[in-house]
């Protein structure tokens, strides 16, 4: 199954496991947040034009257009939209483990700009920190596939599983708080199952590269635990997402010679790491005949206007140059001198 402008998101266990009973909409919202975080951290652009503020003593801002809340391009009711915005903003999720117990707020000063359809709200450093914070693990999951689930459990079991094939067994009343629904289904757990569990099994097998199959446990003559087995089905994975995992497991060397890959650390700092997970542009650029010259120019823009970002900001010039085919972008010089003060 061939989808178009996907990729894979990294999600913190922290979020993954953390308890509460979130709807379809203030989920995609989530997911955009953390897109805008994974594109962030690795000096990548977004799809959608967006921006993101950040303060170190305070909240970060994020602005996104309002259509990349949506699940399909073509939906044009926004009122789903505010009403997550509203929802997410008087609510917050409780994360516990077994050194820590946390409530986390979600966003603030949800705002709307109609002539624009742009949506910003921040986002509050405890929250931030809890995004970030991959000391517990990682969930790895196709973004497009998430925001296409019809039923918010679906979501939670495909970020829980997704990746996964060995068997896992919950306590029913852990899951429950996990999703939030600890209040309902209190006398007959097997509505849980056939409410929440069947449900968005039933959606993962149709939709996700990611599915299960379960088995009810009983404690007495009460069914008390569920032990899930997880399981691939590649015809529901992202062909090109797929070819760029296992491209990521043949080392860079065989697309680099030595001497590229020292320059790309040395003059860029790039890491193993950061070569990989731009291999296909790099590749291109490096095939291009006028690579040698743009990294000159490149490494000389890096050390005139001070860049921080350097391997970020690297890859934004080498994207813009592969499109142009002209050299230097004269504008974006101009607005580097602007922004630190020089112009």
């Amino acid at each position: 199954m061939k989808i178009k402008n996907n990729l894979d998101l990294v999600q913190s266990y922290v979020m993954t496991t953390a308890k509460y009973d979130f709807s379809v909409h203030e989920k995609r919202i989530m997911y955009r947040i953390i897109e805008v975080l994974q594109a962030k951290t690795k000096g990548l652009k977004l799809n959608y034009d967006y921006s993101m503020q950040e303060d170190l003593f305070g909240p970060t801002q994020f602005s996104l257009p309002i259509k990349c809340f949506l699940a399909h391009e073509n939906d044009k009711n926004y009122e789903p939209v505010k009403k997550a915005l509203i929802s997410l903003r008087n609510k917050g999720f409780e994360y516990e483990d077994s050194e820590a117990w946390g409530y986390y707020g979600i966003i603030e000063q949800p705002i709307i700009e109609k002539r624009s359809d742009t949506v910003k709200f921040t986002v509050t450093p405890l929250l931030m920190k809890s995004f970030l914070d991959f000391s517990k693990g990682h969930r790895k999951y196709e973004l497009k596939t998430a925001m296409a689930f019809e039923s918010h459990y679906a979501m939670r079991f495909y970020e829980l599983f997704s990746g996964k094939t060995e068997p896992i067994t919950y306590k029913i009343d852990e899951l429950k708080k996990i999703f939030g629904v600890e209040h309902k289904y209190k006398n007959r757990p097997t509505n849980f199952v056939n409410k929440v569990i069947v449900r968005a099994q039933k959606e993962l097998d149709k939709h996700s590269p990611y599915s299960f199959k379960y088995t009810l446990i009983k404690t007495g003559r009460k069914y008390s635990m569920v032990t899930f087995k997880p399981y691939f089905i590649p015809e529901n994975r992202d062909e090109d997402l797929e070819t760029k995992e296992l491209s990521k497991k043949v080392s860079i060397a065989w697309d680099f010679s030595s001497e590229t890959i020292r320059d790309l650390k040395d003059k860029f700092l790039f890491t193993d790491v950061g070569i990989q997970y731009n291999r296909d542009l790099l590749k291109e650029a490096v095939n291009n005949e006028m690579f040698i010259e743009w990294c000159t120019d490149i490494n000389g823009m890096v050390r005139k206007y001070n860049i921080k970002n350097v391997s970020g900001f690297f890859i934004s010039e080498v994207k813009k140059r592969l499109i142009n085919k002209d050299g230097p972008n004269s504008q974006l010089i101009e607005d580097i001198k602007k922004r630190i003060g020089n112009g």
